[in-house]
């Protein structure tokens, strides 16, 4: 469906078109999106945001009428967007309870190798072949082959890739760095986390962060750009070690 001023596709709402469309619009009340958005802090205050469907099947989620910030304002969302927000929002609550929050303790929750990767090149880069069908001749740690996978990554199951691909990935976004900066492989022992593995440059403390990638861009919510955010992880440290 096309974005028009009737169904203006994800975008802020102003108070006043969230009213029209629970009176005129047909949008009824979701109380289970309703519920699993609900919040209460440790001071006692509560987030009562809501959630209506549309006959069409968007939704529009409102903001808490009796809140600080933006009481009564709302977004449009299309269903496919939402219903990925919902499952995001879901699994960062898990993680969050589970004590997974940060990158490295996702990935040391998940990971079938550990600091073990490091030493897997061969097997890890056969995996990624063989579980996304590319080539391994297209596998070659440039920018161009991390768009090959964000583009197959978004037909691929998110619970499936968590399970099978974390290690394979972080391997090949970490030596993509390495072979693109000319780093090398070092396990943690100095930063928060715990030991897991990283990119440096020899005498440096330059931490290149595959692990972030990973968890930041496979969430499910957005489509997964694995090349950007590698460009920026490099470009960023750049900054703090340039070279002459």
């Amino acid at each position: 469906m096309p974005k028009s001023k009737d169904f203006p596709l994800n975008r802020r709402l102003k108070k006043g078109e969230v009213i029209d469309f629970i009176e005129t619009g047909g949008a009824k009340l979701h109380r289970e999106y309703t519920f699993d958005f609900y919040e209460k802090y440790r001071n006692g205050t509560e987030k009562r945001d809501q959630v209506y469907e549309l006959p069409n099947g968007d939704f529009i989620y409102v903001f808490d009428p009796e809140g600080q910030s933006v009481p009564g304002k709302g977004n449009y969302w299309q269903k496919e967007s939402f219903l990925r927000f919902v499952s995001w929002k879901k699994r960062v609550d898990e993680d969050y309870k589970s004590g997974r929050a940060a990158s490295v303790d996702h990935w040391r929750h998940y990971t079938k190798t550990g600091n073990r990767l490091i030493e897997q090149g061969g097997v890890m880069l056969e995996l990624i072949s063989r579980e996304l069908g590319i080539s391994k001749d297209k596998l070659d740690y440039g920018y161009e082959s991390l768009g090959i996978i964000d583009s197959v990554l978004e037909g691929y199951d998110l619970d499936q890739a968590w399970q099978v691909l974390y290690d394979a990935l972080v391997y090949y976004i970490g030596q993509t760095i390495a072979e693109r900066v000319e780093g090398d492989w070092d396990i943690n022992t100095s930063n928060y986390g715990g030991d897991y593995p990283y990119i440096t440059l020899p005498g440096t403390n330059l931490h290149y962060m595959p692990i972030n990638i990973v968890r930041s861009e496979l969430d499910g919510v957005k489509p997964c750009n694995l090349r950007k955010a590698t460009s920026d992880e490099i470009r960023i440290n750049a900054f703090r070690h340039p070279i002459n």
